[in-house]
């Protein structure tokens, strides 16, 4: 009778016990929830400079919490677990074996932890004043970007990615030196877990290291800057960024080309935005004529098509330029400048001038062509000396010039 009698008091006990159980259970339930609402709020507050992250940022916190309100119900469990085993005769010595285990388990946990509280200190504090840096340096070099500032080392071009340089290394001397401070940062596991992700991290980057150094390379040169038209292999626009890892360019026709920063830096870049000053640009029009037409009503003819077309400047003078006398045609480019706010871009201010030299060749009779050789033609192909574009008349060399009488040389220039 006082065995059932000491069982029945024992299933009391555990009942009781496992009543207690569920009512921490709960307890810790609504403090997670509590928790959870508190920093979203926190996170709601400051979402000017988290918006973009602010989804993540909740997600990583939720699985925090729940990963910490699991290992406390594990370790309610486990204290519960030998409390049970402990009621009973038949695992009263289990329990109490258990029950030493858990509290030297639970002792080393909090010495290390206590131990480590210094630590984390010194590390949180190294980390805070990296913040304050970061801030300043931030705070000194947006004045900077704004032009409300003028520092002599350095432009306002070049603030952004200084600053951005500089943040990164401020923080990577920072856990360089909390690293030793950091709780397990001594142990083999974790020194093995550290060269492993640094062995993983350059093997693995070596394309974006590349990449982060040809856009640094490329804004420090100042070999292209936003807002220029350029073109790059075989993609012509203007520049909208230069990224950490690649360079947008927009076509001005309904184009956004992203192009990797180490293939702009290997190729040679074309920039018409640099002769001029803001939106006035230098354009470039090319054509080929057959060697019938004389050469210098194609130069009047191109340089009327500019003179046309909206935008035209007189400064820079516009010219025209004969680049090669190739087997059957003559190659003509034209350069002038043009303010290209007047249409809009540069690229409807080139298909205009494409169309002022389309309609002044049409209106004088001249064809756009380039010719190639099959036969001997009927006549020759050459400029007769009678045409009005033609060639200007032929000088006295100069050494018949000086072999002439005097008489001679006043009839000479008589008839030049």
């Amino acid at each position: 009778m006082s065995s059932l009698l000491t069982l029945a008091v024992s299933v009391a006990w555990a009942l009781v016990g496992l009543g207690v159980l569920l009512l921490l259970y709960w307890l810790l339930g609504r403090v997670q929830h509590w928790l959870q609402r508190r920093l979203e709020r926190w996170l709601l507050h400051r979402r000017g400079a988290l918006a973009q992250y602010l989804a993540q940022l909740q997600y990583l916190i939720n699985g925090f919490l729940r990963l910490l309100f699991l290992a406390l119900d594990l370790v309610l469990a486990a204290f519960y677990l030998t409390f049970v085993l402990r009621q009973f005769d038949f695992s009263h010595a289990l329990g109490v074996h258990f029950t030493h285990w858990l509290k030297l388990w639970s002792g080393h946990i909090a010495y290390q932890v206590l131990i480590a509280i210094p630590n984390l200190l010194v590390a949180m504090l190294i980390f805070v004043t990296a913040r304050g840096l970061v801030h300043a340096n931030s705070t000194l070099l947006q004045r900077v970007e704004r032009r409300q500032l003028r520092l002599p080392w350095i432009s306002s071009d070049l603030a952004a990615p200084t600053r951005q340089i500089s943040a990164l290394l401020i923080w990577l001397f920072a856990l360089a030196l909390a690293y030793p401070y950091l709780p397990g940062s001594s142990s083999a596991t974790f020194q093995g877990v550290s060269v492993l992700a640094g062995l993983m991290i350059s093997l693995g980057g070596q394309s974006v290291v590349g990449q982060a150094l040809a856009g640094f390379s490329l804004l420090y040169s100042h070999a292209v800057r936003p807002g220029e038209y350029v073109v790059i292999g075989s993609t012509r626009g203007t520049v909208i960024k230069i990224g950490m890892f690649a360079t947008r360019i927009r076509t001005g026709t309904g184009e956004e080309v992203s192009i990797p920063n180490s293939v702009v830096f290997s190729q040679p870049i074309r920039n018409f935005s640099r002769e001029g000053a803001g939106a006035q640009h230098v354009l470039q029009v090319s054509v080929s004529i057959g060697y019938g037409t004389p050469w210098r009503q194609v130069h009047a003819l191109l340089l009327t098509a500019a003179q046309r077309c909206p935008g035209f400047l007189n400064e820079p003078a516009p010219y025209v330029l004969q680049q090669a006398l190739s087997d059957f045609y003559v190659e003509y480019t034209l350069v002038a400048g043009f303010d290209i706010t007047v249409l809009g871009s540069h690229a409807l201010t080139l298909s205009a001038l494409h169309g002022e030299v389309l309609d002044i060749f049409n209106e004088n009779g001249v064809q756009i062509m380039s010719p190639h050789y099959v036969d001997d033609a009927a006549s020759p192909q050459q400029v007769a000396p009678n045409d009005p574009w033609g060639p200007a008349q032929p000088q006295a060399p100069l050494s018949a010039a000086l072999s002439l009488s005097p008489s001679a040389r006043s009839d000479a220039r008589g008839i030049s």
